[in-house]
């Protein structure tokens, strides 16, 4: 198999028996609720009694509020890496990291954050486009926190969403990123070669998704995880959806 590729087995409702990747098979269980009960050579997955998932495969912790958002996430050490806090609508508003604590300023119809800001400082301020919710056109960054921005970037992202590569002002591909077919992302340099993180500290990747602490992905209510290929919560319609996995990407 070339790098990357990947293969699955489903039981009947859309859980994943099994999936290998470049040739190595990870088998998983799950239980009458489309809750994992088993992964292979990894933790096994906890959940509270709102269906919501408390530990990952790799030891993450999540905290959910009353409303099953996700309030703080820990890592395998219990050490707390992030608190998020919301506003009526359900959007997170507020996120407090090692880093600091970071507003997000959102537009006013939709969930598009056009601003990130620790305090009056503007971090990052980003365009959309109007064709598509997470279709980002731009992104202006203060990368020395002097109250400027002096970084532009401009995302590459193919008929999926997904965002392939970053360009700056003089049309200079300086990353580009593969993905798995459930999102876990490889990032390189404009030449081609893998680096460990994004040297633009970007985000928005896999369909546009923003990756988090602890490396899943967010989409509005939900949050998404990549290595399982799976919402770490319910859908909130329930069986209105029309799905009886209510976890099922």
């Amino acid at each position: 198999m070339p790098s990357n590729a990947q293969s699955w087995d489903y039981d009947a409702v859309g859980n994943w028996d099994s999936v290998t990747t470049n040739s190595t098979t990870q088998t998983r269980g799950a239980n009458r609720q489309n809750e994992i009960t088993s992964v292979s050579g990894a933790i096994t997955p906890t959940y509270d009694n709102n269906g919501n998932q408390t530990k990952d495969e790799n030891d993450n912790r999540f905290v959910w509020d009353a409303w099953n958002r996700q309030a703080k996430i820990k890592n395998s050490s219990n050490t707390e890496i992030a608190t998020n806090a919301f506003d009526g609508l359900n959007r997170k508003v507020q996120v407090t990291t090692s880093a600091g604590l970071i507003d997000k300023i959102f537009g006013a119809n939709e969930w598009q954050v056009f601003e990130d800001k620790n305090g009056s400082n503007t971090l990052n301020r980003y365009v959309w486009s109007p064709a598509y919710l997470d279709g980002l056109v731009t992104r202006n960054r203060d990368t020395d926190s002097n109250g400027t921005m002096d970084e532009r970037i401009y995302p590459l992202q193919d008929a999926n969403w997904n965002t392939t590569g970053l360009v700056n002002i003089s049309g200079t591909v300086v990353e580009r990123d593969t993905y798995t077919p459930f999102g876990v992302v490889t990032f390189r340099d404009g030449s081609g070669s893998v680096i460990n993180s994004s040297a633009k500290d970007w985000v928005f990747l896999h369909q546009g998704g923003e990756i988090i602490a602890g490396g899943n992905y967010e989409f509005r209510n939900r949050v998404y995880s990549q290595t399982l290929g799976r919402w770490l919560t319910n859908d909130p319609l329930g069986i209105e959806a029309g799905d009886v996995n209510l976890y099922r990407y």
